[in-house]
Protein backbone atom coordinates (compact mmCIF):
# COMPACT_ATOMS: atom_id res chain seq x y z
CA UNK A 1 0.00 0.00 0.00
CA UNK A 2 1.02 3.36 -1.25
CA UNK A 3 -0.01 6.90 0.84
CA UNK A 4 0.74 9.98 -0.74
CA UNK A 5 0.43 12.79 1.16
CA UNK A 6 0.77 16.60 1.68
CA UNK A 7 -2.87 16.60 -0.55
CA UNK A 8 -1.50 16.00 -3.58
CA UNK A 9 -3.24 12.66 -5.29
CA UNK A 10 -1.69 9.63 -6.54
CA UNK A 11 -2.09 10.90 -10.35
CA UNK A 12 0.45 13.62 -9.53
CA UNK A 13 3.22 10.35 -9.10
CA UNK A 14 5.43 9.90 -11.93
CA UNK A 15 3.84 6.48 -14.03
CA UNK A 16 5.29 3.24 -12.90
CA UNK A 17 8.66 2.46 -14.80
CA UNK A 18 9.09 6.42 -16.21
CA UNK A 19 12.83 6.10 -15.45
CA UNK A 20 14.07 2.95 -15.35
CA UNK A 21 18.06 2.80 -15.89
CA UNK A 22 20.42 4.36 -13.12
CA UNK A 23 18.07 5.30 -10.50
CA UNK A 24 20.70 6.95 -8.30
CA UNK A 25 21.38 9.56 -10.54
CA UNK A 26 19.68 13.01 -9.19
CA UNK A 27 18.04 15.53 -11.87
CA UNK A 28 17.69 13.16 -14.43
CA UNK A 29 14.11 12.45 -15.98
CA UNK A 30 11.05 13.68 -15.55
CA UNK A 31 10.31 15.16 -12.17
CA UNK A 32 9.86 12.65 -9.25
CA UNK A 33 10.74 9.82 -10.86
CA UNK A 34 13.17 8.70 -9.06
CA UNK A 35 10.74 8.98 -6.31
CA UNK A 36 8.47 6.87 -8.12
CA UNK A 37 11.09 4.16 -8.75
CA UNK A 38 12.33 4.31 -5.00
CA UNK A 39 8.36 4.37 -3.70
CA UNK A 40 8.14 1.11 -6.57
CA UNK A 41 10.96 -0.39 -4.29
CA UNK A 42 9.79 0.29 -0.84
CA UNK A 43 6.57 -0.98 -2.15
CA UNK A 44 8.17 -4.20 -3.19
CA UNK A 45 10.30 -4.42 0.22
CA UNK A 46 7.34 -4.23 2.27
CA UNK A 47 4.59 -5.83 0.64
CA UNK A 48 3.02 -8.78 3.32
CA UNK A 49 5.21 -7.26 6.00
CA UNK A 50 3.92 -6.33 9.16
CA UNK A 51 5.78 -4.66 12.17
CA UNK A 52 5.28 -6.38 15.29
CA UNK A 53 4.02 -4.86 18.84
CA UNK A 54 1.93 -6.12 21.14
CA UNK A 55 -0.15 -5.78 17.75
CA UNK A 56 0.86 -6.38 14.46
CA UNK A 57 0.45 -3.59 11.80
CA UNK A 58 1.21 -2.97 8.20
CA UNK A 59 4.00 -1.04 7.33
CA UNK A 60 2.86 1.70 4.64
CA UNK A 61 4.54 3.39 2.15
CA UNK A 62 4.40 7.45 2.26
CA UNK A 63 5.41 10.19 0.14
CA UNK A 64 5.51 13.90 0.15
CA UNK A 65 6.51 16.03 -2.86
CA UNK A 66 9.33 18.45 -2.00
CA UNK A 67 8.12 19.43 1.89
CA UNK A 68 11.51 21.50 1.94
CA UNK A 69 14.66 20.61 3.66
CA UNK A 70 15.53 16.98 5.63
CA UNK A 71 12.79 15.30 7.73
CA UNK A 72 12.33 16.82 11.50
CA UNK A 73 10.03 15.66 13.85
CA UNK A 74 7.94 18.92 13.60
CA UNK A 75 7.93 19.69 10.11
CA UNK A 76 6.63 15.94 9.74
CA UNK A 77 4.19 16.33 12.57
CA UNK A 78 2.67 19.43 10.86
CA UNK A 79 2.37 17.54 7.48
CA UNK A 80 0.34 14.22 9.54
CA UNK A 81 -1.72 16.47 11.92
CA UNK A 82 -0.11 15.01 14.70
CA UNK A 83 0.01 17.25 18.12
CA UNK A 84 2.81 17.61 20.20
CA UNK A 85 5.99 17.40 17.76
CA UNK A 86 8.36 18.19 20.59
CA UNK A 87 7.47 14.49 22.74
CA UNK A 88 8.60 12.69 19.62
CA UNK A 89 11.52 9.83 19.76
CA UNK A 90 13.53 10.25 17.27
CA UNK A 91 15.83 7.47 16.60
CA UNK A 92 18.22 5.75 13.50
CA UNK A 93 16.68 3.64 11.12
CA UNK A 94 19.01 0.85 12.31
CA UNK A 95 17.79 1.27 15.95
CA UNK A 96 14.55 1.14 15.30
CA UNK A 97 14.52 -2.08 13.09
CA UNK A 98 16.69 -3.76 15.54
CA UNK A 99 14.69 -5.92 16.85
CA UNK A 100 12.80 -7.04 13.60
CA UNK A 101 15.70 -7.27 12.43
CA UNK A 102 17.50 -9.48 14.46
CA UNK A 103 17.86 -13.34 13.82
CA UNK A 104 15.87 -15.68 15.99
CA UNK A 105 17.52 -17.55 18.39
CA UNK A 106 15.69 -20.82 17.14
CA UNK A 107 16.19 -22.18 14.04
CA UNK A 108 12.78 -20.94 12.43
CA UNK A 109 12.78 -20.84 8.91
CA UNK A 110 10.42 -18.53 8.66
CA UNK A 111 11.23 -16.04 11.38
CA UNK A 112 15.19 -15.80 9.43
CA UNK A 113 12.88 -14.75 6.63
CA UNK A 114 11.27 -11.84 7.84
CA UNK A 115 14.07 -10.49 9.73
CA UNK A 116 16.12 -10.29 6.54
CA UNK A 117 13.57 -8.35 4.96
CA UNK A 118 13.47 -6.06 7.51
CA UNK A 119 17.39 -5.92 7.56
CA UNK A 120 16.95 -4.99 3.61
CA UNK A 121 14.66 -2.61 3.98
CA UNK A 122 16.55 -1.01 6.72
CA UNK A 123 19.94 -0.72 4.37
CA UNK A 124 17.36 0.18 1.63
CA UNK A 125 16.31 3.31 3.48
CA UNK A 126 19.70 3.92 5.04
CA UNK A 127 21.81 3.71 1.61
CA UNK A 128 19.06 5.09 -1.03
CA UNK A 129 17.87 8.24 0.84
CA UNK A 130 19.69 11.23 2.76
CA UNK A 131 18.76 12.22 6.14
CA UNK A 132 16.72 8.90 7.14
CA UNK A 133 15.33 9.06 10.32
CA UNK A 134 13.04 6.94 12.95
CA UNK A 135 9.82 9.19 14.32
CA UNK A 136 7.91 7.94 17.19
CA UNK A 137 4.83 9.88 18.00
CA UNK A 138 2.72 9.19 21.09
CA UNK A 139 2.54 6.50 23.80
CA UNK A 140 0.85 3.99 23.92
CA UNK A 141 -0.43 3.95 20.77
CA UNK A 142 2.53 4.81 18.61
CA UNK A 143 2.61 6.33 15.24
CA UNK A 144 6.09 5.51 13.74
CA UNK A 145 7.74 6.85 9.73
CA UNK A 146 11.21 6.48 8.99
CA UNK A 147 11.69 8.96 6.38
CA UNK A 148 14.59 10.66 4.40
CA UNK A 149 15.15 12.66 1.42
CA UNK A 150 15.17 11.80 -2.04
CA UNK A 151 17.62 13.37 -4.54
CA UNK A 152 15.16 15.58 -5.41
CA UNK A 153 13.95 16.67 -2.51
CA UNK A 154 11.20 14.84 -1.82
CA UNK A 155 10.58 12.54 1.61
CA UNK A 156 9.61 9.01 1.20
CA UNK A 157 9.93 6.04 3.58
CA UNK A 158 7.34 3.74 5.62
CA UNK A 159 5.03 4.39 8.26
CA UNK A 160 3.18 2.21 10.95
CA UNK A 161 1.12 2.30 13.72
CA UNK A 162 2.80 -0.01 17.02
CA UNK A 163 0.71 -0.30 20.71
CA UNK A 164 3.45 -0.48 23.88
CA UNK A 165 1.49 -0.80 27.24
Amino acid sequence: MSVLLSGLSSSALAPRGAVAALPDLPNAGPPGAWSADLRHELERLTDGLTFMSEADFPLEVVLWRRPGGAPTAAHLALLTGIPHPETAKVTTVDDFFRAAARPPRASDAEEEVIARRFRRLARFLTHRLTSARAFRFGRTTIRAYVVGSTSNGDWIGVATTMIET
